[in-house]
C-alpha cells in the first residue's frame, strides 16, 4: 500500500480525497481518523453486515436497538417542530417535519424487518 493507502485484511482503501491539500486541516484530521475508520469499517458486525455473515441474531438485536433509538428521535423532532411553530419559524416547522418523516419511513423498514 502506498502513503495514501491502507492495507487491512487484504484489502486496499484510499484515504486521500484526490481535491484534498495534504497541508490542509481537513487532511491532517482525515489521516489521524484512519485507524478509528478501519476499527469501525472492520466492527466484527459492519464486516458481517458487508459480506453476508453477520448472524440473525445479531441483526434482530440491532433493529431491536435502533427502533428504540428512531423512537426517541421521531419525539425530538416532533417537539422541535411544535416548539418552532410557537416562535413562528415556519422554517424550521417544515424541515423538523421532512426529519420527522424520514424517521418514519425508517421505522416502517424495521417493522418489516420485525415481521
Amino acid at each position: 500500500a502506498t502513503r495514501d493507502q491502507t492495507s487491512y485484511n487484504d484489502q486496499i482503501f484510499v484515504w486521500k480525497h484526490p481535491e484534498m491539500s495534504t497541508s490542509s486541516i481537513s487532511a491532517k484530521l482525515f489521516q489521524s481518523a484512519k485507524p478509528m475508520a478501519l476499527r469501525c469499517l472492520y466492527h466484527p458486525f459492519v464486516y458481517g453486515l458487508a459480506t453476508g455473515q453477520l448472524r440473525q441474531e445479531s441483526f434482530q438485536n440491532y433493529v431491536g436497538q435502533d427502533f428504540f433509538f428512531l423512537h426517541g428521535f421521531a419525539d425530538a423532532y416532533k417537539k422541535a417542530g411544535q416548539l418552532s411553530a410557537t416562535k413562528g419559524d415556519e422554517n424550521g416547522v417544515k424541515r423538523f417535519k421532512v426529519l420527522e418523516e424520514g424517521v418514519a419511513e425508517e421505522l416502517e423498514l424495521h417493522q418489516g424487518y420485525a415481521s
